[in-house]
């Protein structure tokens, strides 16, 4: 499924006025590469892996983020669901195909599908997104009549401050006024879901932006109703709500419990002192910490860590008050153990490398240690292990 299959929201966020809409710029252009979403059905403790690869979430619906893909380039990654069923292995495949601002539900509970036959809830996502595509382009060329011939005689549309306009020919009026009012009037996708209900009715959750030449983007959320009549999807119902940012906590979970303030649990000597809090949009985990020698600041800076989409796992950069700075890739190591590969600069030039083993002893306490130092490829010996409890 591509970008173009969520397309309805943004259009009402316009008729109803551009000025309220401007939440977000978040929903992916049609020119832009754009990350694909893979949701997964799976029993909750199963394991789950891509390319060969395993995943660390956990629950019974786990959604994953691709890395960029050119929209409208197809790309495929081939998943396998594994768990246990009355003490029997089960294990199921899946090949995906996706798109950049694709995306795609895997449903492992169901009956397995044979090699090359779609699902029939495919062959009517599939129908529904030939539909949607002919509204982007009717949307996208101003064509009012055209745009409203996409719902049912006695559809209607409701924006998030309660106008609502019902019928095809009110909102034929409505898309009329708007293209007048706003010329060269584009609109982008991204779907949240899509479900088949039963044959003749789907269920469309997303985020939307339209985009007018010298105006900021509107964005919204929205919730589509299609019916099948006739052999044809058309569109019954659309409620739009305000669009909500995307972020990656999800990606974060294991980190999460990092969240508040610490310091080194000691009774006297050195201090080391960290504060973790979430950014505004949840993307980032923010540190900013301190290590001090008899109340004397020795070291100190702010490490900002974030998810890489490419890699699939979390990065973090570190910039301290001395003028050096640091990149860290972070790798699990089971369910409480983290390994950070540092590789940074020192304020004078020097190359630095390290590994950061962070272990959660309980949701109170945690330790880290700097092992592997080097700088400029001379040995510095591993530090002590330091353990951090949580300020209360």
């Amino acid at each position: 499924m591509k970008w173009t299959q969520c397309w309805i929201a943004g259009a009402l966020a316009l008729s109803a006025g551009l000025s309220a809409w401007v939440a977000s710029a978040a929903a992916a252009r049609a020119d832009e590469p754009a990350v694909a979403r893979i949701t997964v059905l799976v029993p909750a403790d199963a394991e789950v892996l891509f390319d060969g690869a395993p995943t660390n979430q956990k629950g019974g619906e786990r959604t994953f983020i691709t890395p960029a893909l050119a929209t409208g380039k197809a790309g495929h990654y081939d998943l396998l669901a594994r768990w246990k069923d009355g003490g029997k292995t089960v294990e199921r495949s899946r090949r995906v195909e996706v798109t950049g601002g694709a995306a795609v539900r895997v449903d492992f509970l169901a009956a397995d599908v044979p090699a090359g036959e779609p699902a029939d809830n495919a062959k009517e996502e599939a129908a529904i997104q030939k539909t949607a595509e002919a509204f982007v382009e009717a949307f996208n060329k101003g064509d009012a009549k055209a745009v409203a011939a996409f719902w049912t005689p006695d559809g209607d549309m409701v924006d998030r401050e309660g106008h609502a306009v019902k019928g095809r020919k009110a909102i034929e009026a409505e898309y009329q006024k708007l293209f007048s009012e706003a010329k060269g009037a584009k609109l982008y996708i991204r779907i949240g879901s899509l479900r088949v209900v039963k044959p003749d009715l789907a269920l469309e959750d997303g985020e939307t932006e339209v985009v007018v030449p010298g105006s900021p983007p509107a964005a919204s959320r929205y919730t589509v109703v299609h019916v099948k009549q006739e052999g044809q999807w058309m569109i019954e119902s659309v409620r739009e709500a305000t669009a909500v940012p995307p972020n990656n906590a999800e990606h974060l979970d294991g980190l999460a419990y990092l969240i508040g303030d610490w310091t080194e649990d000691v009774e006297k000597g050195g201090s080391d002192k960290a504060s973790y809090i979430w950014n505004e949009s949840q993307n980032f985990i923010v540190n900013t910490f301190d290590i001090t020698m008899d109340d004397i600041p020795v070291a100190g800076g702010k490490q900002v860590i974030g998810w890489d989409a490419a890699a699939k796992q979390p990065r973090s950069w570190s910039f301290f008050f001395n003028g050096g700075f640091s990149e860290g890739v972070w790798t699990a190591d089971g369910d409480n153990k983290w390994k950070v590969a540092i590789t940074g600069q020192s304020r004078d030039g020097k190359k630095v490398t390290a590994t950061n083993v962070i272990t959660k002893l309980d949701d109170d306490h945690f330790t880290f240690q700097l092992m592997d130092r080097n700088m400029d490829g001379k040995p510095m010996g591993d530090a002590k292990v330091v353990k951090m409890k949580r300020v209360k």
